[in-house]
């Protein structure tokens, strides 16, 4: 009994021990979650070690991911998601989500109004921004959050300031995914430009911003370059041109469900309609706005009450204008919002004014007047537009100056890790130097081998080549041979014999009948005679190859319907019989695609021959060649002659239009094996 008694307190006693560590969790943890409400010692955090399950990373991004998109709908849960985010990249260390998570609880704290809570939590972020190798890709996007709540605020050296430095490293590291896209940098430095009344700047980024944004398909910023683009119009009362581009804005923001740009735009269509002095068309626009569905910045529902007040004050119902008004003025001062505390003080002015009550019209005039004096001496506009150019110069300079001195402060601590790693690098390059020269060796070997392959292999087609056109030419020299010493022998046995049958006085075929044979007969051997030297040029063996082209052509010119034109510049050496033969026959194949091919009526050809280099350019007035034609369009070949040059390590280079083709080859004539 005893025992039992004991096991059970034991067990009780257990119970509350898991109970009371189960509360201290709990209140530890909710203790913790007030400070980062609170933004105390952000860039610290810590949560209490509960069972937290490890994601990993691409799990993290979604979940932030996710929470970004929800910021517009459901800002509750995407405040929910980011804590939990930010919980778990703490748990694994995961910079770049400590980072995305901070920022959106900043982003989370600007939507609700809370400006200091806000840049509190972009400081934080700012803060791991410098542990990290890849900062470029996040620090953009936290200056670009941190100017508009300077801009919104009214600060607009601040926020000047601020927005040139995101667009500065954003352009220097160029796009991420991690990161505020260019083309929304450019699209809020536009919005500043434009609230200081600098039109032509306003615009210039503008256009930069819609040009990347068409590119990349970014709904969200082109419908507020959109916005923009009306907004700016319409301070220059170009109200025809506004208008159009507010609706242009409404069907982007619509389609791809943007409710604080279609809310935006609505108003100021209603503003629009009140300078045309159409209240009524107002009223209407502001009933479409208050329909928006979704999250509404609360700075829109300040415009959102000031231009319900002025429609209200348009009609009359001064009562009712009051209250929108005041509205305005109770929640632009909440969040101690100048340009839209200053536009308030001036309505009510205005609103007094018709009322008759002049105390209270000039007590709010004045304030307003203060207010304008209070922005206009912060800001110093005019020097923003000065220092635009020279900024990012001086940015540079600081950032330098910066950088300098967080090294030094860094070196103290980083000596010894640099001695160590400074020996690991020395072994490193020392391998990497050992492995190069290894793999430098073996590729000098490979390319050796290759090389002396390659010339195998070139050889190889040289002697094929040579084979082939000996083995041509010792056809070429029997059919001639055959030609000249036994068919033209027999053509000119019979010439004789008949030339015997005219001179004798009783022939029995007439003399008439005769005389055409032979001149038939004198024809064919003639025409057997230029094929014996087509074959086998004679005048190429004896006087080389400047005359047998000279002759080649001559025998040619009064068989072709066009002019052929030799002209030799230089003294054309002798060289081996067999190079000469080989340079003729290419010429001669030449000739005769030009013959069959070129329509030309003009043909000139030059010799010319500068030390060891003879040249052969040859020309023609013809159609040029098809580039649909195959390489053998023509005799033996475009392919062949090339690999005949190439036997005799020559070059072709061959260029041709509509207006005629020119070949133009040269050769070395120490390749040669023997110059006479």
């Amino acid at each position: 009994m005893s025992n039992c008694t004991y096991n059970y307190s034991k067990r009780t006693e257990a119970r509350i021990k898991i109970l009371l560590f189960a509360l201290y969790l709990l209140t530890t943890y909710s203790l913790r979650a007030q400070e980062i409400v609170a933004g105390d010692s952000l860039y610290s955090l810590r949560f209490p070690e509960q069972e937290v399950p490890i994601k990993d990373t691409a799990y993290l991004r979604q979940l932030i991911k996710t929470a970004e998109a929800l910021q517009n709908r459901e800002s509750d849960s995407a405040r929910a998601l980011l804590y939990k985010a930010l919980r778990y990249s703490n748990r694994i260390s995961y910079m770049p989500g400590i980072i995305k998570g901070l920022s959106g609880l900043g982003v989370d704290e600007y939507r609700r109004g809370n400006m200091d809570k806000a840049l509190k939590y972009y400081a934080a972020a700012l803060k791991i921004c410098d542990t990290i190798s890849n900062r470029a890709n996040f620090v953009p996007g936290i200056y670009n959050n941190i100017a508009i709540v300077y801009h919104y605020r009214g600060n607009y050296n601040e926020s000047f300031k601020y927005y040139l430095k995101a667009i500065r490293i954003r352009e220097r590291s160029g796009a991420s995914e991690e990161g505020t896209p260019l083309e929304r940098l450019y699209c809020n430095m536009a919005a500043l430009f434009s609230d200081i009344g600098e039109h032509n700047k306003t615009l210039f980024y503008l256009k930069k911003s819609e040009q990347l944004a068409k590119e990349r398909q970014n709904y969200n910023i082109l419908a507020t370059v959109m916005l923009n683009f009306g907004s700016t119009y319409a301070r220059m009362e170009d109200t025809s041109k506004s208008r159009l581009y507010f609706l242009k804005s409404v069907e982007i923001a619509q389609k791809n469900h943007i409710p604080t740009i279609e809310h935006k735009c609505y108003i100021n269509l209603a503003n629009l309609s009140l300078q045309r002095g159409q209240a009524q068309n107002a009223i209407t626009y502001m009933k479409q706005a208050s329909a928006v569905k979704g999250n509404i910045l609360p700075y829109n529902r300040i415009a959102e009450a000031a231009t319900y007040g002025n429609a209200y004050r348009y009609l009359k119902k001064r009562k009712l204008a009051m209250v929108y008004i005041q509205q305005a003025l109770d929640i632009a001062g909440k969040h101690n919002i100048l340009a839209d505390i200053q536009y308030a003080h001036s309505l009510l002015s205005r609103l007094y004014h018709e009322q008759g009550n002049y105390g209270l019209a000039y007590e709010h005039q004045s304030k307003a007047w203060s207010l304008s004096d209070s922005i206009n001496n912060k800001e110093k506009t005019e020097a923003i537009v000065r220092i635009e150019s020279s900024y990012r110069s001086a940015l540079k300079d600081k950032e330098i100056a910066e950088k300098e001195l967080l090294i030094s402060k860094q070196q103290s601590t980083i000596y010894k890790r640099n001695i160590w790693i400074g020996i690991a690098l020395i072994c490193l390059i020392g391998a990497g130097i050992f492995i190069m020269i290894l793999r430098k060796n073996f590729r000098h070997k490979q390319d050796l081998k290759d090389e002396r392959v390659q010339r195998l292999i070139k050889q190889q087609e040289v002697k094929e080549m040579k084979a082939i056109i000996d083995a041509e030419e010792k056809e070429r020299n029997k059919i001639a041979n055959n030609l000249h010493d036994s068919i033209m022998i027999q053509f000119s046995v019979v010439k004789m014999n008949m030339s015997a049958l005219l001179g004798e006085e009783q022939s029995a075929i007439p003399k008439q009948k005769i005389e055409p044979l032979i001149r038939q007969l004198d024809a064919a051997t003639r025409s057997l005679r230029k094929a014996a030297h087509y074959l086998m040029p004679d005048m190429l063996l004896e006087n080389g190859l400047a005359e047998a082209l000279n002759y080649l052509c001559n025998s040619l010119q009064d068989d072709i319907p066009f002019t052929i034109r030799v002209e030799q510049l230089d003294n054309i050496p002798r060289f081996g019989e067999q190079y000469e033969l080989v340079i003729y026959r290419i010429v001669q194949e030449l000739l005769q695609n030009v013959i069959k091919h070129a329509r030309a009526t003009d043909v000139y050809i030059q010799l010319s021959c500068s030390g060891n280099q003879l040249g052969i350019d040859m020309e023609d007035n013809g159609i040029g060649i098809s580039p649909t034609v195959s390489l053998e369009y023509m005799g033996l070949g475009l392919k062949s002659i090339k690999a005949r040059i190439q036997s005799l390590n020559g070059n072709i280079h061959i260029r041709s239009s509509d207006k005629g083709t020119s070949v133009a080859m040269e050769f070395n004539l120490e390749n040669f094996s023997k110059v006479i």
